[in-house]
């Protein structure tokens, strides 16, 4: 089974939640997945990259009766930078995928948001949202304690098996990925603690 993979450098939307001048980035974006569900190079997939959130768009994204695969995985990785002074703490995660299923039709969507300040892998948060037979998936996830740097990892899996049914047409498909991270700016006194906080943890990790 070939795979595709794409990374794009360096994306940056324009202002945060809180309306701040500067912006959250978004970095280090990749892309995986079945070459039928991607597109060659990623052609079928778009990343629209905005003031704190951030889409995919999949042109081509089903699977089932008359399709190439019969259940495929598109992987997606990235991550968020902000800075406290300016957009403040990243501190919630919005999710919404929009999928259609018919029949056997099942769309999966996985996530796990790392953080890279505080312990990385020791903060982990995992969800997990399924949906038969289609719609809308809206998920949030709020992190253990405020940050200004997280790695997200995102599965999608997609399956419709063929049903002994042959008036039911079995498909699953998801045509887009909404993503949008919260931030907080603190108060003066809590911006000089949790500051000096994310500091000491980044020494800390560096002494190590």
């Amino acid at each position: 089974m070939k795979k595709y993979a794409i990374r794009f450098s360096a994306l940056a939307g324009l202002v945060a939640c809180a309306g701040a001048a500067s912006a959250l980035q978004f970095i280090d974006i990749q892309i995986t997945g079945d070459a039928s569900l991607v597109g060659a190079g990623n052609s079928g997939v778009t990343v629209n990259v905005g003031t704190s959130d951030i889409d995919f768009g999949f042109h081509h994204a089903v699977v089932g009766d008359g399709m190439a695969l019969r259940s495929g995985m598109i992987n997606i990785t990235f991550e968020v930078k902000s800075d406290p002074k300016k957009e403040g703490f990243i501190y919630c995660d919005l999710l919404s995928a929009s999928v259609l299923t018919r029949g056997s039709g099942f769309v999966q969507v996985s996530e796990i948001i790392e953080d890279m300040v505080n312990g990385g892998a020791a903060v982990t948060q995992f969800v997990n949202t399924a949906t038969t037979p289609g719609g809308v998936l809206v998920d949030t996830i709020a992190l253990k304690k405020p940050t200004t740097h997280i790695k997200v990892k995102k599965t999608i899996f997609l399956e419709a098996q063929d049903s002994t049914d042959r008036a039911i047409r079995d498909l699953a498909a998801i045509g887009l990925v909404e993503q949008r991270i919260k931030t907080v700016v603190p108060e003066p006194a809590s911006m000089l603690a949790l500051s000096a906080g994310i500091a000491a943890v980044a020494a800390r990790r560096r002494r190590k």
